[in-house]
Parts: structure tokens; sequence; C-alpha cells
């Protein structure tokens, strides 16, 4: 764990008076090295889906502050995986490509070791057949729009 990060999120949720689910993101600028606070969400959201592979059970957590027991802070134990989100990544992976910020090789360097998905799961198809749709429709597009561009081009 960060203690720079937690402590600048602690101070920032403490100053507000919050109290409750939050999930912040932060980013480290790269120009001076100080962490910057990008948003707050007072929700369970998309990213939280990771904490579970991390070690910390967030919906069990939240389900026993609720019913008034008492809850130990926990601190995440694994960190050797990477969280994937197949509709927000494979629709970003073409338009970053085509501007330069990704290679090929980067993005198959990306999905090699342990993977966690939040939007797909072999046992549980309902939503993976949604995100397995979407994603076929942004290979298509991805694909229709390339050959539109070569045909320019002859």
């Amino acid at each position: 764990m960060d203690e720079e990060i937690a402590t600048l999120c602690d101070k920032f949720l403490r100053g507000a008076n919050y109290v409750g689910i939050c999930e912040i993101e932060v980013k480290r600028d790269t120009r001076d090295g100080v962490v910057r606070l990008i948003e707050a969400n007072p929700r369970y959201s998309v990213t939280a889906d990771a904490a579970p592979y991390a070690g910390v059970e967030i919906g069990w957590l939240h389900y026993l502050d609720l019913i008034g027991q008492h809850v130990e802070p926990l601190v995440a134990s694994r960190f050797n995986f990477r969280h994937v989100v197949l509709r927000r990544d494979i629709p970003a992976i073409p338009r970053y490509i085509d501007k330069g910020l990704l290679t090929w090789q980067q993005v198959r360097t990306t999905y090699s070791g342990k993977l966690a998905y939040f939007d797909f799961d072999r046992h549980d198809m309902k939503p993976t057949l949604q995100t397995l749709k979407g994603c076929a429709r942004v290979a298509a597009g991805t694909l229709l729009r390339v050959m539109g561009l070569l045909r320019k081009l002859d």
C-alpha cells in the first residue's frame, strides 16, 4: 500500500466529513511526481470489482458495517493480477494504437500474466455474451474503417 496515497485519500474524505462507500481515483503527475486526486465516486463502481481479487471483500465488509457489525480495516494482500474491463479496453485499443500511444506488442504484454475480468466469466454467460457482442461490434467497426481507408489509398 502506498502511504502517501492512503493519507491523501483519508485526508480528503475526513475533510468532507464523508462516511461510507467511496472509490477514489488518483494519478501521479509525471511532471512533478505529485499525486493528484482525479475523482471520488461515493458508490461501489466497476474498478472496485478488483478488490476481491486483491484480497479485500468490499461488498461483505460494507454489509457487515450496515448491519452494525464491527469491521476491522483490511489491507490488500494480492497484487499479482491485472484487472480487465473488456467493454472499456476493446474500444480504446484501436484508438490508442491509431494515435501512436500503444503498440500491438504493448497490448500483448498488457494482457499477459494473471488477469481478473470484470465483464467476462465462463461460468456466467449472460453478461459475458453481452460483453462479447459489444467487443465484436467494435472489432467489426474497426475492420470496416480500416478497409475504407485502404480503398481511399488505392
